[in-house]
């Protein structure tokens, strides 16, 4: 039986990071990121949000949302907000897996939320190597369970709205010169509805949504092996000093540092 304080039960196995929680978000500034992610909302009252998408969440609900996708939730109750989150990176054992799915899914399949609540009742025992194994096999359970596309409802495409069009042409143009101004031209309104209502809608600011755009390329890029030094034009920066604040920000660190680990 779930306590009505908030609880945090956590684990790290073969990079991929479990964590089941109750209490206030921490998505916050990260609405954007490098890894894959798993959302397995059980309750608070939220509307999930992603682009031109938005659907109001009924509870025992499954979020798949491959790296680089943009999401959000609107949480009306915080202090009821129970999920479990499964972060991980590309890894050699799911490369067939994640080929099969290139967009958000949403489910309420029965098998499919059975191995989340698998993964749930064994983070809620004192762990050892038993259960960190059992809860790894559930992981890949689950996401063998996803491609089956007749157990999966792929969130449908909304009519796109003027912020997401300008969300969309932000992900095609992060590495330019974007101006407000410009886009609210594009788009015959005024820079303060654009401000406004992109901010109602996606819960960040454009300013915001262009800066995590262009971190999560900026970890990319070092990623491959570039400098730090070399990419901060390509992620549309004008000089390094602003890229550099940028990073270390976002991330805590230096660019430079990415590249020791």
């Amino acid at each position: 039986m779930i306590m009505d304080t908030n609880f945090v039960k956590k684990i790290e196995y073969d990079q991929v990071y479990f964590r089941y929680s109750r209490g206030p978000s921490l998505r916050k500034g990260h609405e954007i990121h490098s890894h894959h992610e798993i959302i397995y909302y059980i309750d608070g009252d939220a509307t999930f949000i992603s682009g031109n998408h938005s659907v109001l969440l009924k509870k025992n609900t499954l979020i798949f949302v491959p790296k680089g996708h943009f999401h959000n939730f609107n949480i009306k109750n915080q202090d009821k907000y129970v999920r479990l989150t499964i972060a991980f990176p590309d890894i050699s054992v799911l490369d067939a897996l994640l080929g099969q799915i290139c967009d958000i899914v949403i489910t309420r399949d029965d098998d499919v939320i059975g191995f989340a609540e698998a993964i749930i009742k064994n983070l809620k025992c004192d762990f050892f190597v038993a259960q960190s194994l059992s809860i790894y096999a559930s992981f890949l359970s689950l996401m063998s369970e996803l491609t089956k596309e007749q157990r999966t409802i792929i969130v449908p495409k909304a009519e796109k709205s003027t912020v997401s069009q300008c969300l969309a042409f932000i992900d095609e143009h992060f590495e330019e010169n974007i101006k407000v101004s410009d886009l609210a031209k594009s788009y015959y309104v005024s820079k303060s509805y654009l401000f406004s209502k992109f901010k109602r809608t996606y819960g960040i600011t454009i300013h915001q949504y262009i800066t995590q755009r262009r971190m999560i390329y900026a970890q990319k890029l070092l990623g491959e092996g570039k400098k730090a030094t070399d990419i901060y034009s390509l992620c549309g920066y004008s000089d390094y000093s602003t890229f550099y604040k940028a990073y270390t920000k976002r991330f805590g660190k230096s660019p430079k540092v990415f590249k020791k680990e």
